[in-house]
């Protein structure tokens, strides 16, 4: 629920559509209780969303492709930008909506993450528009997985340069 909330409040304070952002952070973690096992059955029925082959090398990203389907499924969401939303919450993707740059921002900065700088983080956000802010917390994804020695997903990279392109 702490994501749900902050996406209130970047929805709000971006001008945004606030009963679609607050719907996408209200399934974006829909599937993630689900066992690895049962997620790994449900990916094979993802079709909302194009999947790439390295979204089946990462385990830890199943839960939003997956949430997404269920959405459009169970729930009869149809709005796509919700969909893709919900779909790469984690990664960001290339043209991504307001919906989907709020998400993302606001599962990285809300309330219950207590990681180091993490206050910093939501001060930088707040104090940008929504790509900058975008901008900001995928470089500090960034910046963890380089330190970790691991790389990013493509959807993230490619977000980047679409960032990037966007003049803002």
């Amino acid at each position: 629920m702490g994501v749900e909330g902050m996406a209130v409040v970047l929805a709000n304070r971006y001008q945004l559509d606030v009963e679609r952002v607050h719907l996408a952070a209200l399934l974006h973690d829909l599937t993630k209780p689900f066992s690895e096992e049962k997620q790994r059955k449900l990916l094979a029925q993802v079709s909302v969303v194009e999947l790439i082959e390295e979204d089946v090398e990462f385990p830890a990203l199943w839960h939003g492709y997956i949430a997404a389907q269920e959405a459009a499924d169970v729930y009869g969401i149809s709005d796509e930008e919700i969909l893709q939303a919900v779909a790469f919450h984690s990664t960001g993707a290339a043209n991504f909506g307001p919906v989907g740059l709020a998400l993302y921002v606001a599962d990285f900065t809300e309330p219950s993450r207590h990681w180091r700088n993490v206050s910093k983080a939501r001060a930088e956000v707040l104090g940008h528009e929504l790509v900058d802010a975008a901008r900001v917390v995928m470089n500090y994804k960034l910046q963890k997985l380089e330190k970790k020695g691991r790389s990013a997903h493509r959807r993230t990279l490619e977000m980047g340069e679409w960032l990037g392109s966007t003049g803002q």
